[in-house]
C-alpha cells in the first residue's frame, strides 16, 4: 500500500507537470467555455505539483527526498529551453518556484534526519544502562516477555557481586564504577565471541545485580 501511494503521488506530480507543458503552447485556453489566459493557471498547477513533492519528502524519507529531487531537477532544462527559445519571461517564476521547492524538501529531509537521530538516542537511553552500556532491566524484561510469548526455551540467571558494597565503602564509588565497567566489558566480550555455543544476553539490573538470559540460536 505504501508503494502504491508513492506511485500515486508521483503520477499526480507528472500529471500536473505535463498539463503545464501541454497548455504552454497556447496563450489562451478554453476553460468551461470561457477563454482564459494560460498564465492564470500556472500557479495552480505548479502549487499542486509542489504539494505532491513535499508529500514525497515528508512521508518517504530518504527515498522520497531523492525522488522529489530528481523530479524537480529534470524540469530545469525544459524551463530554461522554453525561456530561451520562446523568450517567455514567465518561466523565470517556474525556475524560482522549483528552486524554492528543492530548498524546502532539503530542509524537510535533514530535519527528519535530526528527529530520527533524536528518537533513536531516546530509545537507546530507555533500554541501555548509562554506566556499563549493557541493556538495562527494562530491556531484559522485554526480551524475557518476547521469549515467553514465542514459546522459546531459555535460562534466566541472576548474578550479584559479593562484597561489592565493601569496595564502594573502602575505595570509593569511582573505583566501584570502574569495577562494574570492567566486569561488564569482559562478560560482553565472552557473549559476543559466541564461544559458549548459546545466545547470551547480559543486562545490568541495577547496582551490582546482573542478569544473564541464555537461549539457543
Amino acid at each position: 500500500p505504501k508503494f502504491i501511494f508513492a506511485l500515486l503521488i508521483i503520477f499526480f506530480f507528472v500529471f500536473n507537470y505535463l498539463t503545464i507543458i501541454a497548455a504552454a503552447s497556447k496563450n489562451i485556453i478554453n476553460f468551461l467555455g470561457v477563454k482564459i489566459a494560460f498564465f492564470a493557471f500556472t500557479g495552480v498547477f505548479s502549487s499542486l505539483a509542489n504539494i505532491s513533492i513535499i508529500f514525497l519528502a515528508v512521508l518517504f524519507w530518504k527515498v522520497g527526498y531523492y525522488t522529489a529531487l530528481i523530479l524537480l531537477l529534470i524540469q530545469f532544462p525544459q524551463l530554461a529551453r522554453s525561456m530561451m527559445q520562446r523568450q517567455n519571461p514567465n518561466n523565470i517564476a517556474g525556475l524560482f518556484t522549483n528552486l524554492s521547492a528543492i530548498i524546502a524538501v532539503t530542509i524537510i529531509y535533514f530535519n527528519n534526519l535530526r528527529i530520527a537521530k533524536y528518537q533513536e538516542r531516546m530509545r537507546n537511553q530507555a533500554i541501555t544502562d548509562s554506566l556499563t552500556g549493557l541493556p538495562n532491566r527494562f530491556a531484559c524484561n522485554m526480551l524475557v516477555d518476547n521469549l515467553i510469548k514465542k514459546g522459546d526455551r531459555f535460562a534466566l540467571v541472576s548474578v550479584d557481586l559479593n562484597n561489592f558494597k565493601l569496595i564502594n565503602d573502602t575505595m570509593g564509588h569511582d573505583a566501584g564504577d570502574k569495577m562494574l565497567i570492567e566486569i561488564s566489558s569482559r562478560w560482553k566480550e565472552i557473549a559476543d565471541s559466541k564461544k559458549t555455543s548459546t545466545n547470551d544476553f547480559i543486562a545490568r539490573l541495577g547496582g551490582d545485580e546482573f542478569a544473564f538470559v541464555i537461549s539457543r540460536y
